[in-house]
Parts: C-alpha cells; sequence; structure tokens
C-alpha cells in the first residue's frame, strides 16, 4: 500500500491525477446513465444502446488510464506505441459492451458475471497499455500487487454491476457510478504501484510519439469528454421522447375506466387514477405496498406467461373491502419481468347479481320468499331435523278475495295482498318463513319444539289478524281466512308431499267452514285420492255414455197440471254405480269440464222436450263456469235449433254465485239469452245475501223459493214468513214464484195460499228417467188431484 501511495504521490503530476479522476467519475456516471435506457428499450434499440453505453465507457476508462499514464513520471525518456495504444482502446470498447450486455440479462448472476467482465476488461486494458508504453530501461513488476490490482478490478466492477442491479433509479446509477469509479482507479494506480522502471542508458526511445504531458492529456480529456457528451445527449433526448410517451401513456391508462396497477416482485410501483379512486389512497401511498395482502386479497396466481383472471378483494384506505375482478399479465418492460393487474370493480355487478337472486327468490308484490326459496328452506329442514326442533307447515288463503279484486279492481287488490303479507310476518317468529306461492295462497314453515300445540296456536292467531277490517286506499275490506296445517308424520316425508298435505288440510278446513283451521290427517290422503280418481274417469263419462238425465215435473197451482219439467244431471258409473250430483259436480266445475257436460245437458234435454206437450218447459240449470265459457249462448241457440222446439218452452235456472262474478259480462250474456226467446230463473232464492240487488238489475221470469224454507214452516220456525215475503215480492214485482221440495199435501196447500205459482217435489214425482216422465206427461196426474181436493 505504501509502494502504491508513493507511486502517487512521488511518480504522478498530482494535476494530471486528478484530472484522470474527474474523467473516471464522468464516465462511469455516464455509463450508468446511457445503461439505464437499455432497461426500457427493445430491439434492435436494444443493441444499439448496450454499444453506446460500451463506447462511452471504453473512451473514458481509457482515457482515465491514459491521462493517469501522462502524468507518471519515471525521470527518464518516455513515448508510446501508436498500436498498442489503439489496441487498448478496442480492448476496452469490446470488453466493457459484452459486460454489459451480459448484465442486461436481468438475473443476479448475470449482474455478478457483466461486472466481473468490465472488471477483468479494464485490467487487461491497463497492463496492454503498459506494454505500450517506451522508456529508456526496462520495467520490473511486483507479481503480488499485479494480482491484487486485478482483483480489485473484477470485485469492484462486479459490486459495481450488482449494486446498480439490486437499487432502483438515480441511486442506482450514483451507486454503480461510485464502485466502478473505484474499480477503475483502484486497478490502475496499484497496477501502477506494482511496476518498477529500473534505467538503462544503453537503451534509447527511437520510435513512438511524445508531448507535453500536460497538454495532450488535456486533448485526450477533452475528446473523451465529446464522446461521453454526445452518449448522454443521446440518452436525454432518448428519455425525454420516453418521458413523453410514458406521459401520453399514463393519461391514457389514467382515463381508463378499469384499475390498473404495475408490480416488480409483487411491489406496486405505479397505480392509475381508478385505483386510487377505488383505495381511497395516492400514488404515493400506494408505491412500495405488497399487492397482495396491502391493497388485494386474492388467490394465488399460477405461474404463467399468459393472463390469469380471478375474483378477490380490493381493501380501501378505511378498511372496506371491495369486491373487484383482477386480470394478472405478466410482461417484460426492459429487463426486469414485471406484472401488471387490472382491476374491475364488481360492487354494482354483485348489487345487480343480488337484485336478481333476490327477484328468482321472492313474490315481486309482496316481497316475501317465493315458492323456489320455500323449497330450498323446506327441504334441509326436513333432513337435518334435532330431537328439540320440529316442523309445521301452515297453507292458508283469503276468503272472499276474488271478490275483492273484482269489485275493487286489481290495484285494491294488490294493495290488501300487501297487508296481510304484513300481517303474517307480524304473527311468526323470526326463524319462521313466510312464503307467498300464487294468487291468495301463502304458506308459513314453522319451526318449533312443539307443532302440534304451536301450529294450533299460530293458526288461530292468524285468522283473528286476517279477519280484522282493512282499510286499502279508502275501501273498508273485510276478509276471512281458513288455514290447513300439515306436521311430518314420517322422517321420509318430502318437501312437496308436505305441500300437498297442507293443501289437503287447508281444503278439509274450507269444507267444514270458513275462518277455521284443521290438521292434515292420513284420511284425507285417500279422499284426496279417491277424488283424483273421480277427476280422471269423469273425463271419460261423457265420451263413454255414462251420464244421464233424471227428470222431475213441476205443477201449476191454478191449473193442477204439469207445467214444467226440470233436467237433473246423473252419473252412471261402471264400478261405483249411481253418483250423486253433489259428489261430481263440484269436481266438474273445478276442472272445467262443466262447460261440455252442460252443452251435452242442454242438447239432451232440448232433445227429449221435443217428445212432450208444446205447453211443457223444460228447466236446465246453468253453472257459473259456464258463463266464462264464450260459446254459452251459442250452445243454447244451438240445442234449441237442434230440437226445433220454441226458445219459451226452455227455462235457464242460475244461482245468485253466477252474478258474484264480473257483473257486467254476467249482465250482459243474461241478455242475450233472454234475446233468444228462453225464460230465466234465480234458483235457491233467498239463500243469498244480495238477492233484492240482483232483482232489481235484471228482470227474471221466475224465482225459486228454497226447499229449506218449505221444510221449516212450524210456528216457530222462520220458513214461513220468508216464504210469505218472496210470494208479495213476487206479486209486486209480478213475477211467478216456485216452491221446491214439497212433499205433503199440506205443503202444497200452504204453497198455494201463500201465492206461489207454482211447485215442485217427490209430493207429485221424484226425478225418473225419460221413458218415466213421458209416462207421467202422458197419463192424468193423481196426486195433483188428490192435492186439489185438499185445498177445495
Amino acid at each position: 500500500m505504501y509502494r502504491v501511495l508513493g507511486c502517487i504521490t512521488d511518480q504522478h503530476d498530482l494535476r494530471l491525477v486528478l484530472l484522470a479522476a474527474v474523467i473516471c467519475a464522468v464516465t462511469a456516471l455516464t455509463s450508468f446513465g446511457i445503461f439505464s435506457r437499455v432497461e426500457h428499450a427493445r430491439h434492435p434499440m436494444r443493441g444499439v444502446w448496450l454499444l453506446i453505453t460500451g463506447v462511452c465507457a471504453a473512451s473514458g476508462i481509457w482515457a482515465t488510464h491514459f491521462v493517469a499514464m501522462l502524468a507518471y513520471n519515471a525521470g527518464i525518456p518516455t513515448a508510446y506505441d501508436r498500436a498498442l495504444t489503439g489496441i487498448s482502446l478496442c480492448i476496452a470498447i469490446v470488453a466493457t459492451t459484452f459486460g454489459f450486455a451480459v448484465c442486461s440479462g436481468g438475473s443476479r448472476l448475470q449482474a455478478v458475471a457483466g461486472g466481473a467482465i468490465i472488471g477483468l476488461g479494464i485490467s487487461l486494458m491497463h497492463f496492454t497499455g503498459m506494454n505500450a508504453l517506451i522508456v529508456g530501461g526496462h520495467i520490473e513488476w511486483d507479481s503480488g500487487l499485479a494480482v491484487v490490482a486485478v482483483v480489485l478490478g473484477v470485485l469492484l466492477g462486479t459490486a459495481a454491476t450488482a449494486t446498480f442491479r439490486r437499487l432502483d433509479g438515480k441511486a442506482a446509477i450514483a451507486a454503480g457510478a461510485v464502485m466502478l469509479t473505484l474499480a477503475i482507479c483502484a486497478m490502475h494506480f496499484t497496477a501502477m504501484g506494482a511496476a518498477l522502471v529500473v534505467p538503462d542508458p544503453t537503451v534509447h526511445v527511437p520510435w513512438g510519439f511524445t508531448a507535453d504531458a500536460f497538454m495532450l492529456a488535456v486533448a485526450i480529456a477533452v475528446l473523451t469528454l465529446l464522446v461521453i457528451f454526445a452518449g448522454l445527449a443521446a440518452a436525454f433526448i432518448d428519455h425525454r421522447t420516453s418521458l413523453d410517451n410514458i406521459g401520453q401513456i399514463r393519461e391514457l391508462v389514467d382515463a381508463a375506466s378499469e384499475g390498473i396497477v404495475i408490480c416488480c416482485d409483487g411491489v406496486i410501483i405505479n397505480a392509475n387514477r381508478r385505483i386510487q379512486e377505488l383505495s381511497g389512497r395516492t400514488s404515493a401511498e400506494l408505491n412500495g405496498k405488497e399487492v397482495a395482502g396491502d391493497l388485494l386479497q386474492c388467490p394465488d396466481f399460477e405461474p404463467s406467461e399468459g393472463a390469469q383472471t380471478a375474483e378477490a378483494l380490493l381493501r380501501t384506505a378505511d378498511d372496506r373491502m371491495v369486491p373487484v375482478e383482477v386480470i394478472r399479465r405478466p410482461f417484460r418492460s426492459g429487463v426486469r419481468g414485471n406484472e401488471v393487474y387490472a382491476i374491475r370493480d364488481l360492487t354494482e355487478r354483485h348489487r345487480n347479481e343480488a337484485r336478481i337472486a333476490h327477484m328468482a327468490h321472492h313474490d315481486a308484490l309482496t316481497d316475501l320468499p317465493n315458492r323456489i326459496l320455500l323449497r330450498e328452506r323446506l327441504e334441509p329442514a326436513l333432513k337435518s331435523r334435532r330431537r328439540d326442533e320440529h316442523i309445521a307447515l301452515l297453507c292458508l288463503d283469503l276468503d272472499r278475495f276474488k271478490s275483492v279484486n273484482d269489485a275493487l279492481g286489481h290495484p285494491i287488490g294488490d294493495a290488501l295482498l300487501r297487508k296481510v303479507a304484513r300481517r303474517l310476518l307480524g304473527c311468526v317468529r323470526e326463524c319462521d318463513t313466510v312464503a307467498r306461492i300464487g294468487g291468495d295462497e301463502f304458506v308459513i314453515l314453522q319451526l318449533t319444539p312443539d307443532p302440534w300445540r304451536q301450529a294450533a296456536d299460530l293458526a288461530e292467531r292468524i285468522i283473528e289478524v286476517i279477519s280484522a277490517p282493512y282499510v286499502v286506499k279508502g275501501h273498508d275490506v273485510h276478509i276471512s281466512t281458513s288455514v290447513g296445517i300439515a306436521v311430518p308424520l314420517s322422517d321420509d316425508v318430502t318437501a312437496d308431499a308436505l305441500i300437498v298435505q297442507a293443501d289437503m288440510a287447508l281444503y278439509s278446513a274450507k269444507a267444514s267452514g270458513r275462518g277455521v283451521y284443521a290438521f292434515f290427517e292420513q284420511e284425507m290422503n285417500t279422499r284426496a285420492h279417491a277424488r283424483r280418481e273421480l277427476e280422471r274417469d269423469l273425463r271419460a263419462a261423457v265420451v263413454n255414455n255414462e251420464l244421464l238425465l233424471n227428470y222431475q215435473p213441476f205443477v201449476n197451482l191454478e191449473t193442477l197440471e204439469v207445467s214444467g219439467v226440470e233436467a237433473l244431471l246423473r252419473w252412471c258409473h261402471p264400478q261405483r254405480g249411481l253418483i250423486a250430483p253433489n259428489d261430481f259436480i263440484p269436481i266438474a266445475e273445478e276442472t272445467g269440464a262443466i262447460v261440455e257436460i252442460g252443452e251435452w245437458v242442454l242438447r239432451e234435454a232440448c232433445a227429449e222436450a221435443a217428445l212432450w206437450p208444446d205447453h211443457v218447459k223444460i228447466a236446465v240449470n246453468l253453472s257459473p263456469i259456464q258463463f266464462k265459457s264464450p260459446r254459452l249462448v251459442q250452445a243454447v241457440a244451438g240445442a234449441i235449433a237442434a230440437a226445433g222446439i220454441a226458445p219459451n218452452r226452455v227455462e235457464l235456472e242460475i244461482t245468485e254465485s253466477v252474478l258474484l262474478q264480473d257483473s257486467d259480462k254476467t249482465y250482459e250474456i243474461l241478455r242475450r239469452l233472454r234475446g233468444l226467446g228462453v225464460g230465466i230463473s234465480m234458483d235457491d232464492f233467498g239463500t243469498g245475501y244480495s238477492s233484492l240487488s240482483y232483482l232489481q238489475k235484471f228482470r227474471f221470469d221466475k224465482i225459486k223459493i228454497d226447499r229449506c224454507f218449505l221444510a221449516d214452516t212450524s210456528d216457530d220456525g222462520g220458513g214461513l214468513a220468508v216464504i210469505r215475503a218472496i210470494c208479495g215480492l213476487g206479486r209486486a214485482l209480478g213475477l211467478a214464484v216456485m216452491a221446491e221440495g214439497a212433499e205433503t199435501a199440506e205443503q202444497v196447500e200452504l204453497a198455494r195460499r201463500e201465492g206461489c205459482t207454482d211447485v215442485q217435489g217427490y209430493f207429485f214425482s221424484p226425478p225418473v228417467g225419460a221413458a218415466e216422465i213421458g209416462w207421467i206427461l202422458s197419463s192424468p196426474l193423481k196426486k195433483a188431484t188428490a192435492a186439489a181436493s185438499v185445498a177445495a
């Protein structure tokens, strides 16, 4: 070390040493500044920038060496071999260019290898330049110091490139320049300390070139600095161009609707404006953070050269979690393998998906769970029942809801359903489910340790709450409900079966009276099965000629003659025998088969009446369902025309339930039927609650007093008063009045005395077949004669 210091202080011009140091520092700084452009360059510009880096670095290193050599004063004449001096420059260019090219590979090992090549190149250039020195003597080398000089050049050269690779930006350039300067200076002056020039008078300096050392050094320094300046100028122009391009790209990226994050080894190095808006953090706050953990919570992406997509959560500045979709794509920027993350906010999409899922599982009108969600909750509840948790399923619908809907309109009906839904929710606990499965039908899934008692309590509460009066948009509305309850009777019962059982229980409750509840019993299933079989057989009854008509005459009390016959439908089942109308007519009405059956009855009854005396009328009952058929009027007209009878011989009997339907449409159909010339009677008069208003709206030809009033004519019964009132009403309105259910002479006499025009009942004849009614109409009516004698 002392030898090296002594060499510098005693054998060198310190002015030129200082100039060499300045050249060396500027060279190192310039070289790494230009080399930093290589990272951002693509082929073929990458090779161009590597060559510029090598030329600038080699020129500066060679100039540092040559100026320092000129600063060396051996005390004897010196000169320089031109060829070897030029070769040393070429060695420097090749070595530095190759070294920086290896370093640009990107890995740490390549950075170390590139620095070692640069250090070896500096050493080789130095010793080649020393061989270009011509002196009047000979040089003796200290081999130990020479080896140390080479090692220092290699180690410090390696440290320069490794430090540059580990750091970023200006810090990397500065640190790399310092280490490269140390590498050049340490190698050169240590090697100079290893050289000892021994004068020899016998050696002359006959060739080479010599000049004033200081002026030559300044000239070399100026030329080298010009080369370095040219390289710096090119780097500066490229840097400004890159900055402009980056600025334009950043503006474009910031304008994107998606968030974009650029990372290096998982660390954020840049983020656009959208990411800053999503996260509530500035770019400075995001830079340096781990993308996985600090910004995103997402699954690990598999190593891949292509794009990968996943859903994740983005953490905001206030620790909220925003659902996002992340597209990760690796890309190579310069020598570094970076990653870019495209991030899209999924909040609105998740909100829309949740809204759609809610709509798919909830009723749009009441926002209650629908049939789908009910099943999704019922099925697991059936499978995972605990010993202390049981299930009860309550099924209910609203009594008289259709009347409200028809009379007041659908908006009132919808508002009423919403009020009912709120009342039902107020009756249950949070763990229970209230669902609307259609129309005015609701189902409640109750979880309870005591299903029989608590389901009954809930049913009573529901019946009481639902039956309370409503005020809907200024209208007072009164409805009621019935409830069917099903409790699983076995472990293997399915959700569908339990719903069917609750519906059967509801049907039973409604059949036994409104405003009550009933539990499902196994017998209901048996009855339902029998009903389904009956429904199936009824569809084929018309085709198989299993239906037939019975006829019951009614007598005019003034002439004591049969004035008409009522056609009564019967079903002769091939296995069950004769089935009563009350057992199959409701089924026919529910299934809609009554329309086809009713048309058959009209044709058959009119055809049979064609065989009777012209003064005998045929009475046919019409179902309310038939009034929903658009071909009712055509069917009546067709039956009359086919039979060839006068229209005034046909009486159509309807009940008040017909008029409970769409009244305007019903009255229009009645007027069209009246236009055919047929008579229209109101059957079972007195059993409804609005008969008088019906009589006011439409003029009937006859009203028939229900048989229940004629059977209850005792002193303490109210039947006689009702009969008397109806007969008085008939006289006032000019309507014929007929009493049904006359079974005794006394009842016949009572009907005559109170003013009835006709009587029908077993006293004259039970319902009989076509042959029997033909015989009755052609024979004297003995019982009518007997009744006349009683009256006399």
